[in-house]
């Protein structure tokens, strides 16, 4: 059971990255359709999800150890539908590091603090995150780890994405305890670790479809 609410912290939103300068990209995310469905309960929410924009910059490189570390910041506006948007614009700053390992291995590790408005007032959180990575030659990608919620809740989730050529890469994505089930629907979307607002346990299963436009980096 979830309740008539998505939590603002992290929602799955169709995204287009771009990179606009060496080390630096913006990610846009245009409105996009959102639907979550319980097999008991049938469409639980539906509509437009928020737009946002953020960017992130790779301000350290380790090339000897193979660790690379980003700061990332970015704004959400409450453009979505009623029962989907923010009650007002929710700012977040996020730190990214990454560690290499042999055979296409590596681990990632991230503290997200997210500032938004709740019960009338303004409260910031802290999310961190930890992921286990392997990219094949083929550039399959898949990531298995957890996140922790500021509500206590570490739910695990898995995301396997394929790039096709250069600009299309397509995502899949479980998150949840093992129990209950909800069905996220997000056209077109570039899914981040999926927060709900639960009561008890919850599977969230999504797939995406990310452009990727222009190039950052080495």
């Amino acid at each position: 059971m979830i309740p008539a609410k998505v939590n603002a912290e992290l929602q799955p939103q169709s995204s287009i990255i771009a990179g606009i300068a060496p080390y630096l990209e913006l990610a846009i995310v245009p409105p996009s359709y959102l639907q979550v469905t319980n097999p008991k309960q049938g469409t639980l929410l539906s509509g437009d999800a928020d737009v946002s924009f953020s960017a992130q910059w790779l301000f350290s490189r380790d090339l000897k150890n193979h660790i690379l570390t980003s700061i990332g910041a970015g704004v959400e506006f409450p453009t979505g539908s009623p029962a989907l948007a923010a009650p007002a614009p929710v700012y977040s700053l996020q730190m990214i590091g990454s560690k290499g390992l042999p055979d296409g291995f590596g681990l990632t590790y991230a503290l997200t603090a997210k500032n938004f408005q709740q019960d009338g007032s303004r409260t910031t959180t802290l999310s961190p995150t930890l992921l286990g990575t392997y990219l094949s030659p083929g550039s399959f990608l898949i990531a298995a780890g957890a996140i922790v919620l500021p509500n206590g809740k570490i739910p695990p989730f898995v995301q396997a994405s394929q790039l096709l050529g250069r600009h299309v890469q397509v995502n899949l994505l479980y998150a949840g305890f093992g129990s209950g089930l909800v069905n996220i629907t997000n056209v077109g979307a570039q899914f981040l670790p999926t927060t709900l607002d639960v009561n008890g346990s919850t599977n969230v299963f999504g797939a995406s479809l990310a452009l990727l436009l222009g190039r950052s980096g080495p």
